[in-house]
């Protein structure tokens, strides 16, 4: 991400391990590049990351709760190039999360369920739909995408087909779409 060690990171995480004993005076005064380093060398990469991410939930709750005050039924959801592991997604996810209703994380990754476990055990509550590319889809992957999509994910959504050379941009035409996701459906 580029952003943990920036000054105003890193203050509010220095402040968190000065509060609970773990780092000692000195720190402030890191120059960037020595930042990481020391950190990890003192044993406390982990805790500065967790302070960050408490950070992050702290500030995304109070966004979610002026945004419920405004549409209470409403569901978040989040669209990621990958599974989320960094300390700024895991924040916003921790911090939009309800026990009472998911959050819909949409992104392409396959397998799923590890994964998500692994969040559900850190209080986040997800449900997880996997992106269709349908023009790249043949008749003979459908028996595996069903399997995919109503086994080892909650869902799916359309992603937009990528421009990828000549030609570029075309898109099935909406009965070709909808015809497949009848396939799909049966």
């Amino acid at each position: 991400m580029g952003q943990e060690f920036c000054d105003a990171a890193w203050r509010r995480g220095l402040a968190v391990l000065t509060r609970s004993g773990a780092a000692g005076g000195g720190w402030d005064s890191l120059p960037y590049a020595a930042r990481y380093p020391a950190l990890r060398d003192a044993g406390l990469l982990a805790r500065y990351f967790r302070a960050l991410e408490d950070e992050v939930a702290a500030r995304a709750t109070v966004l979610r709760d002026r945004v419920l005050k405004q549409r209470r039924d409403l569901y978040f959801a989040f669209r990621l190039s990958q599974p989320p592991a960094d300390w700024f997604t895991l924040g916003l996810l921790r911090g939009f999360g309800l026990p009472d209703r998911p959050l819909i994380l949409l992104t392409p990754e396959v397998w799923t369920r590890d994964q998500l476990a692994l969040y559900r055990a850190r209080g986040i509550n997800l449900t997880h739909a996997v992106a269709l590319m349908p023009s790249s889809l043949r008749a003979r992957d459908w028996s595996g995408v069903r399997q995919l999509v109503f086994e080892e994910s909650d869902g799916f959504w359309l992603a937009p087909d990528e421009p990828a050379g000549p030609g570029a941009g075309k898109r099935l035409a909406h009965d070709s779409l909808g015809r497949l996701l009848r396939r799909l459906a049966r």
